[in-house]
């Protein structure tokens, strides 16, 4: 099997660490959506889709987004 170019092992940790990175935040947006602060909400999901896209913690905050702004 080929040895993985530093390149590619470099993207998978990447990867990794937005993934681990999206996941806490969207904890943070997610319990100051139970506590009904919405605004606080918004502001992580936001920054999720801002800083995050390419992860599925993107797309779930951008249907929250959508919801939240509703209210």
């Amino acid at each position: 099997t080929p040895v993985p170019s530093i390149k590619e092992e470099a993207s998978k940790v990447v990867n990794e660490l937005k993934t681990r990175k999206a996941g806490s935040m969207l904890k943070t947006a997610e319990f100051y959506e139970k506590r009904k602060k919405y605004k606080s909400a918004i502001m992580y999901y936001e920054d999720i889709v801002n800083n995050l896209s390419g992860t599925e913690e993107a797309v779930y905050a951008k249907e929250r987004i959508a919801e939240l702004k509703k209210r």
